[in-house]
């Protein structure tokens, strides 16, 4: 019977191979697009892509984020992001709406429960080991702090 193996062995090695898969796959069907002429038309095109609501989120985590939202299933710090930002630019857009207090006062919430919601967030810790990994990559050894 052969040795099992750890998670901590296979993670980021098999999650590499997994997305370089993916990339290679994804990369090869863009270019048979474009080599049939499938992308001449597209809407949009030459235009620039439009915001991405997971700038914010780190990097592995916005293509499950995005699977979630595609099924309908959005996180509530996201669906807060996308809450926050349009009561921004309405609040902006419209004078007489940012003298109103019952925007601002819901502005107000949203943001307080997202902080409330990141600060859980940045305690987790899953977040500590991303910190530390994000670290080690910039060259900063310092010792990565754990929840306040």
């Amino acid at each position: 019977m052969g040795r099992s193996i750890s998670p901590a062995e296979t993670g980021p090695a098999w999650h590499n191979v997994e997305m370089d898969i993916l990339h290679v796959i994804a990369e090869r069907k863009i270019r048979e697009a474009l080599e049939r002429g499938d992308l001449d038309r597209v809407e949009g095109s030459g235009k620039p892509l439009p915001e991405d609501a997971f700038a914010d989120t780190p990097a592995e985590l916005r293509a499950g984020f995005r699977v979630l939202k595609n099924a309908g299933f959005v996180p509530e710090e996201v669906q807060l992001q996308g809450d926050i930002r349009r009561l921004e630019d309405l609040i902006q857009a419209c004078p007489d709406l940012a003298a109103d207090a019952e925007p601002r006062n819901e502005l107000r919430v949203k943001r307080l429960r997202y902080a409330r919601l990141m600060e859980r967030w940045r305690g987790s810790a899953l977040t500590t080991a991303y910190c530390r990994r994000l670290r080690e990559r910039l060259g900063d050894k310092r010792a990565t702090p754990g929840p306040s």
